[in-house]
């Protein structure tokens, strides 16, 4: 596999932490049943883009 080594070194160094979200999403599930939408917590998303461009060809990155 080509790219084992990025998903050894993902798992490895770069995961820094798992959170259990199983509560949250009941809660905010419920919120939605209940048409309470205003409530509803949804993140912001933001685009990330890599400033070395070594990285940007060595994940195929096109922008």
């Amino acid at each position: 596999m080509m790219y084992r080594w990025l998903l050894k070194q993902f798992s490895n160094e770069m995961i820094t932490k798992i959170i259990d979200l199983t509560d949250f999403v009941k809660e905010q599930k419920q919120i939605i049943k209940n048409k309470n939408i205003e409530k509803l917590q949804i993140p912001i998303e933001q685009i990330y883009k890599p400033h070395n461009i070594n990285t940007i060809k060595q994940i195929g990155l096109e922008y």
